[in-house]
């Protein structure tokens, strides 16, 4: 899963897949397996098998499958913030900016012309769109499609689910320029991540209307902008199709169509040596690897990513983790190591669990703040038999209650069923009864995690070239709204960090920040990281443009294949 986030991509796959850091190599060849972990991997490279796109064939349907199809096509809403929904979304809408493989990013000429910091004090953001940027019904995107959005993404309408406000609730006005293609964005204060903003930029009828925010998106997407529009979306077929956009002004799609389809990630390989879909992402199956290699024509291509696995602890009120004390004491009892080599020994010895919630492993800024949850069941059970958790039998009682956490997870996901057994045989031994609760994955979003129904329960996050930005809506508490900050956990200093940061405008001195913010994080047992997971993607060789993306934004127009 990845967080929705314009910073932090959430990647809510139902934590369907650890991606592993393998050596390219091509099916039936025989190829090695020389496995590398994050630190052994640099970050600034992709591998898609990049070609000159107009060089490619002109045609073709590109079938991708997906572990499910988004329940919200809106990504600023909070049941739009999966992985699912990026995967398919960017193909559609309108981006700011996009991510470049070294993790850097570029005004997307597509859709601006340019973007500038033209003031400081007060600080104003000048867009000036694309003349040619219209709509799919062939109304231009102008400056009052990025007010609506400003003014609802800030969080200040309760009728509007938003998936994070981080930085729009820092614009004060947005205005008109020199004609209706230019908007005028002024900050009530400075905000050093301010590239961040219009990611997913959606319609002015969308953001001012709160029933088509809310509830317009969830079967089909409505009004989009892309190199491709949607054809159809069969829910009962789980199948989505999109075509090329006739009306599109950028560079002509190679492809005719791109087929998104729900596949069981068990049927991966036999559906790709079947020539019914064209790649796959490896993710955490040592056998998905392993047949990749044995099905001819297809390479494995891999790179550096940003995603890691965590698991969530509910802190709200009421919940049965809702002490700080307590999760972080439960925290003790978890072995991240253990965990690590279960998942990833057989294929990546070097592998070890991943020490921050803001930083991936392998850039500049990251450091391992863990320390305040390490792994010592000698302290667990200490501070759990000081909180008045008492050990009477197997389990710890207090008041009459017993200490029985719901670890609430994606059913049928192998990830899932062995990281939960994996916590339930370590939470016993500082007796903690774990009940593992499998849910449908259709379910697992709205249902549960949306809503705080769970006391652990395991996703996926991504980050992104904004950690401020991306992070605040995930572990900034805002009672009022949850946005991504499912477990409901967090307290003033966190918040006070966060606002402080967003307003640095000093790229070391914002990222110190951040480090401290990871600290706190920490402290409050908000989440446990377990590990971060290169990309690895089982692709067919004539597939050209796509694979392991790395940090890059996908280029859907370019996408296509040779011969």
């Amino acid at each position: 899963m990845s967080r929705a986030r314009r910073g932090l991509v959430q990647v809510l796959i139902p934590v369907t897949a650890v991606v592993l850091a393998l050596s390219g190599c091509s099916g039936g060849s025989g190829g090695g397996t020389d496995i590398k972990g994050a630190g052994e991997q640099t970050s600034g490279v992709n591998d898609v098998n990049a070609k000159d796109a107009a060089s490619l064939r002109n045609g073709g349907d590109l079938r991708w499958p997906l572990d499910r199809l988004p329940s919200n096509f809106n990504r600023n809403h909070v049941d739009g913030t999966d992985g699912y929904a990026k995967r398919v979304m960017d193909a559609l809408m309108p981006h700011a900016f996009r991510a470049k493989a070294d993790n850097s990013v570029a005004v997307d000429t597509n859709y601006f012309e340019s973007i500038e910091l033209t003031s400081k004090d007060p600080q104003v953001v000048t867009y000036r769109i694309n003349p040619k940027a219209s709509w799919d019904d062939g109304t231009p995107i102008t400056w009052k499609d990025l007010a609506a959005q400003a003014m609802t993404l800030a969080g200040r309408k309760d009728a509007f689910r938003v998936g994070s406000s981080s930085g729009y609730q820092e614009v004060e006005k947005v205005e008109k320029g020199a004609n209706d293609r230019e908007a005028l964005v002024t900050f009530r204060s400075r905000y050093g991540e301010w590239r961040a903003l219009f990611t997913d930029l959606y319609p002015k009828s969308t953001n001012e209307d709160p029933e088509v925010f809310n509830r317009g998106w969830v079967d089909r997407p409505q009004l989009t902008a892309g190199p491709f529009r949607v054809e159809s979306v069969d829910r009962v077929a789980k199948t989505m199709v999109l075509v090329r956009n006739d009306r599109w002004w950028g560079a002509r799609p190679r492809l005719d169509r791109i087929v998104f389809r729900a596949v069981d990630r068990g049927a991966l390989p036999d559906a790709l040596a079947n020539k019914e879909i064209d790649f796959y992402e490896i993710g955490s199956n040592v056998d998905l690897f392993q047949r990749a290699k044995t099905i001819p024509d297809v390479q494995i291509r891999q790179a550096l990513q940003p995603k890691y696995n965590v698991t969530l602890f509910n802190g709200a009120q009421g919940a049965v983790l809702a002490d700080p004390a307590l999760r972080v004491a439960v925290q003790h009892g978890i072995n991240r190591e253990v965990v690590t080599r279960a998942m990833l020994g057989q294929i990546q010895p070097a592998a070890k669990p991943l020490g921050n919630h803001v930083f991936a492993d392998g850039t500049r800024n990251y450091r391992d703040n863990s320390g305040a949850a390490s792994f010592d069941p000698e302290r667990a059970r200490r501070e759990l038999d000081g909180l008045g958790w008492r050990l009477e039998g197997d389990v710890r009682r207090k008041d009459g209650r017993e200490l029985a956490v719901r670890f609430v997870m994606s059913a049928n996901v192998p990830f899932n069923e062995q990281v939960s057994k994996l916590y339930q045989d370590q939470l016993r031994q500082i007796g903690v009864k774990l009940v593992i609760q499998p849910v449908p994955s259709s379910e697992f979003m709205k249902n549960h995690l949306a809503v705080g129904d769970f006391d652990i329960a395991p996703i996926a996050w991504e980050s992104s070239p904004f950690p401020i930005d991306g992070n605040a809506a995930v572990y900034r508490l805002k009672p009022d709204s949850v946005q991504q900050n499912y477990g409901r956990v967090g307290n003033d200093t966190i918040n006070g960090l966060f606002d402080e940061a967003g307003a640095e405008l000093d790229d070391a001195r914002r990222a110190d920040l951040a480090n401290r913010i990871d600290e706190e994080v920490w402290k409050i047992g908000h989440s446990v990281p377990l590990y971060q997971v290169p990309d690895a993607v089982a692709a067919r060789s004539a597939l050209a443009n796509v694979g392991a993306f790395g940090f890059a934004d996908r280029d859907y127009a370019a996408m296509g294949f040779t011969g």
